[in-house]
């Protein structure tokens, strides 16, 4: 009887110790996403009334659809830089990568499976890993860009697209990417 009263304690206090170490976890990642929060709204999207219409307009837009018994999978680095996106990924006619750094295994990806990659990003003198299929276009991204400048909109990308021709996009551009998606059509 005592046995299994200490039994019992024990695995109590395994228990115990695994939610401290759950709940610690959780106060970690809260902390980051308070982090980041936090430099999002002091920066470039810093609260107003308009926003908040602008917010309601790209979410009215989304819509949710089924992956389909493909699933999805993981393409790129097993890191930063790899993405969970649908499995029919390499059916895509053009990827549009804004944001490269230095790592660009997922624009590689692409590229090897025969996908032609638009990879934008100033601030990199150089592709990590070059390819035939990689157009890299050394114009940061940005919602409202200046004349004669190495800015571009994702609006006047878009632009340049045939209509017929449905591509990936792929947004790494460090806290930009609702100002930059707020800055199009909704068409």
């Amino acid at each position: 009887m005592i046995l299994k009263f200490k039994n019992k304690i024990f695995r109590t206090r395994q228990l115990v110790k695994k939610a401290q170490e759950d709940l610690d976890t959780l106060k970690q990642s809260v902390e980051r996403l308070e982090e980041s929060c936090a430099r999002t709204v002091d920066g470039p999207l810093a609260w107003s009334p308009s926003l908040c219409h602008r917010w309601q307009r790209v979410l009215g837009c989304l819509r949710m659809r089924s992956l389909g018994p493909r699933g999805k999978a993981r393409v790129g680095a097993d890191a930063d830089g790899g993405y969970v996106i649908p499995a029919d990924w390499k059916e895509v006619p053009l990827l549009i990568s804004l944001g490269i750094g230095p790592e660009n295994s997922f624009d590689r990806s692409f590229a090897d499976a025969g996908v032609p990659v638009e990879a934008y990003d100033s601030t990199i003198a150089e592709l990590p890993q070059t390819h035939p299929k990689i157009r890299w276009i050394q114009s940061m991204v940005v919602a409202d860009p200046k004349p004669k400048s190495a800015e571009v909109s994702l609006r006047n990308i878009l632009e340049r697209i045939p209509s017929n021709t449905l591509p990936a996009l792929k947004m790494d551009i460090e806290g930009w990417e609702y100002p930059t998606l707020l800055s199009c059509s909704e068409e």
